[in-house]
């Protein structure tokens, strides 16, 4: 009778271990759910235009796209918190270190961030766009070597070697996500400057 009592006293203490107080194992949020890269998507060729005098009247951007795509297999949604930066340098021929470029919620052209919430589909992308121009500089291109012709009309057309410029930086795009790292990227862009005349 002992044993008997014995037995069903150590089945209820297993049984005890079982119980609903366990805790559920912690949630952990999955990782490297996107990725980013930079994408040069206008002309690999750029025009600056100045007067006689040499005053700048207008200048071709470079169009630059930062996709962030979702690589996990879900909806990810959430509220919208955009931030980061671009920072671009010049590396050859010579070197040149331009001003840090903020990435605004404005620059994101898709998709919409509508009542702070934003939402990306599987393998979908957020792009932002930035129209860049280097700043920062009196010049930039000084010391890129270059060949010079003279219009009949007396225009002065400098076609320049091409240059190289690196970009790398970070993005945010949702509030539980954090910051993460955008790769370097390389493009090369052939610059030509035309001086009217008047």
């Amino acid at each position: 009778m002992r044993a008997r009592q014995l037995n069903l006293f150590l089945i209820a203490l297993s049984l005890a271990g079982l119980s609903c107080d366990e805790p559920f194992p912690v949630y952990e949020e999955p990782e490297n759910v996107l990725s980013a890269e930079l994408v040069l998507t206008s002309p690999d060729t750029a025009t600056i235009v100045r007067d006689s005098s040499g005053s700048l009247l207008g200048q071709e951007p470079l169009m630059v796209v930062l996709r962030v795509t979702n690589r996990f297999n879900q909806l990810l949604q959430g509220e919208a918190l955009i931030s980061g930066r671009v920072n671009i340098v010049m590396t050859s021929p010579v070197v040149r270190v331009f001003e840090t470029e903020s990435l605004l919620q404005s620059m994101l052209a898709r998709p919409p961030v509508f009542q702070q919430t934003i939402a990306l589909p599987p393998g979908e992308s957020a792009e932002f766009r930035l129209s860049w121009i280097p700043r920062g500089l009196p010049f930039f291109l000084e010391g890129v070597p270059f060949t010079e012709t003279m219009l009949p009309d007396s225009t002065i057309v400098q076609r320049f070697s091409a240059v190289t410029f690196h970009a790398e930086g970070d993005v945010r795009i949702f509030e539980r996500v954090q910051h993460m790292e955008i790769p370097a990227a390389e493009f090369s862009v052939r610059y030509t400057q035309i001086f009217l005349h008047k």
